[in-house]
């Protein structure tokens, strides 16, 4: 994802991070915030020997929904936590959570205007971001690369509501 809107002051990313083996993102993966995906993953990169990915970063307005949003995913791969902000979570799994869960805030935030909900979550890129974890999904299946999902295969883009 391009930093495009990078010059917004409150604009803060929701990120995940992965190694790649033979092209395909693998466990452990990095869920965190900051105000530069790029950034953060060249000082992640700094102290790590393989070949790490940004392999999601969804724009988020506002640190503090940003940090709720990460707090959420922590939660929700709670029991996969290795250390820190480090989990054995495939990143596809991570990318489609920070999709879900991002849509989910915004829904209950302006739960009294759903329409304008789906419209921020469209402006984000939300939406297409997903779409694009399920076409990797279709990609690494259909050329049988080894994606080990444990979560993906049980939604589609349908069952979370984005289209």
């Amino acid at each position: 994802m391009s930093e495009q809107q990078g010059h917004n002051d409150d604009l803060h990313f929701v990120y995940v991070i992965s190694a790649l083996e033979n092209s395909v993102p693998v466990a452990p993966c990095k869920i965190g915030i900051t105000k530069s995906p790029a950034s953060r993953l060249a000082g992640i990169q700094t102290g790590n020997p393989r070949k790490l990915e940004l392999m999601s970063a969804i724009p988020i307005p506002g640190r503090m929904v940003a940090k709720w949003l990460e707090e959420a995913l922590h939660d929700q791969f709670e029991d996969f936590r290795l250390v820190g902000e480090w989990f054995d979570v495939c990143p596809v799994d991570a990318a489609i959570g920070v999709c879900t869960i991002a849509r989910e805030m915004f829904l209950a935030i302006c739960k009294d205007a759903p329409e304008t909900a789906e419209r921020i979550v469209d402006n984000l890129g939300i939406a297409k971001h997903i779409r694009q974890c399920f076409d990797f999904i279709a990609y690494c299946d259909k050329r049988g690369l080894p994606l080990d999902t444990k979560f993906a295969p049980r939604v589609s883009p349908e069952q979370t509501a984005i289209h």
